[in-house]
């Protein structure tokens, strides 16, 4: 009966708080989330199409993740909303952020484990088209990028899993 109740202010508790977007959201339990199995922390993205979404868009879509979104004046947007996942269009990942401006998607990036970067490659070589490596790639990050196209957006990560790191990222953006 203990364990009963104790379920059931877990739940009452992961709920009430899943349902707040706040910039406060604690890590810990970011990392419950994710390693949970009581919550589906899978995203499924059509990458590609242009998603067109505002902020409070995405967080409708998704619904079932917890998304911690916050402003981050950079490069790549004005805001982000960013979670742990467990997987991107059935690939293993860590975390997803998807970067604003003028609350506007821009951009999208996703972590890996590095043992996954064979099933990243995979993934894309299987679904998009490979155009090659991006210019200048190594000079800037060290290593070399591979693109690939959709008729609307481009995709890009490592072409040989990094040495030495223990994530890979994929980034998605449209045009």
């Amino acid at each position: 009966m203990k364990n009963l109740v104790l379920i059931l202010i877990l739940s009452g508790v992961a709920h009430f708080a899943w349902n707040k977007v706040t910039e406060e959201k604690p890590d810990w339990f970011l990392d419950f989330v994710a390693d949970s199995i009581l919550f589906d922390s899978t995203v499924n993205i059509n990458l590609s199409a242009d998603p067109g979404w505002t902020e409070n868009q995405l967080v409708q879509q998704f619904d079932h993740l917890y998304l911690v979104c916050q402003n981050e004046s950079s490069d790549l947007g004005d805001r982000v909303c960013w979670t742990r996942i467990s997987s991107l269009n059935g690939v293993p990942a860590k975390d997803i952020a998807f970067f604003f401006r003028d609350d506007r998607y821009r951009f999208l990036r996703v972590t890996f484990d590095v043992e996954k970067h064979r099933d990243l490659k995979s993934y894309l070589d299987d679904n998009f088209r490979y155009v090659g490596i991006s210019p200048g790639s190594k000079e800037k990050v060290g290593q070399e990028l591979g693109v690939w196209k959709t008729l609307k957006s481009t995709l890009a990560t490592y072409v040989e899993a990094p040495r030495g790191e223990d994530e890979v990222m994929l980034t998605w953006s449209v045009y």
